[in-house]
C-alpha cells in the first residue's frame, strides 16, 4: 500500500464547498475521489467519486449545489491500520482505490491507496 501522510490536502475538501470544487478537487488528485471533512472541527464526513456527482446531475443538482447534496456518508474508512490482506479485499470488493485512516477522533491521518492503482 502506498501511504500519503503528507498529502492528506490534496484529498479534502471542507463541507462548505460547491460541487465545482469537488470535480476541480478530483481532477487535481486524480484519484477520482475526494473526502469531505468539516470544516471547523476537520472532522471526515464522507467521500465524493465521480460517480456520485454523475449521480448528483441526474437528480438536476448544479455546480453550485453543495458537496454535501452528493456526499456519501457511508464510505468506507479505518479507524486502525488494517492488514494488507483486509486492504486488498476492501479495494477490490469496494471498487475503490483509496480508503482514509481515521484517528479516534475521526479525523483523518492517512489516506491508504492501493498499489494497483497506476498513477
Amino acid at each position: 500500500m502506498i501511504n500519503f501522510k503528507d498529502q492528506i490536502k490534496l484529498f479534502t475538501i471542507n463541507n462548505e464547498k460547491k460541487i465545482a470544487d469537488a470535480i476541480e478537487k478530483l481532477n487535481e488528485n486524480k484519484m477520482k475521489t475526494v473526502f469531505v471533512i468539516n470544516s471547523k472541527n476537520k472532522k471526515y464526513i464522507g467521500s465524493i467519486t465521480d460517480g456520485d456527482i454523475r449521480r448528483g446531475i441526474i437528480k438536476n443538482y448544479s455546480k453550485n449545489s453543495s458537496v454535501m447534496k452528493i456526499v456519501n456518508k457511508r464510505s468506507i474508512f479505518f479507524l486502525k491500520k488494517p492488514s494488507n490482506k483486509i486492504l486488498e479485499i476492501s479495494f477490490v470488493q469496494n471498487f475503490i482505490q483509496c480508503i482514509p485512516l481515521l484517528n479516534k477522533n475521526r479525523i483523518i491521518r492517512e489516506i491508504i491507496i492501493s498499489e494497483d492503482y497506476r498513477f
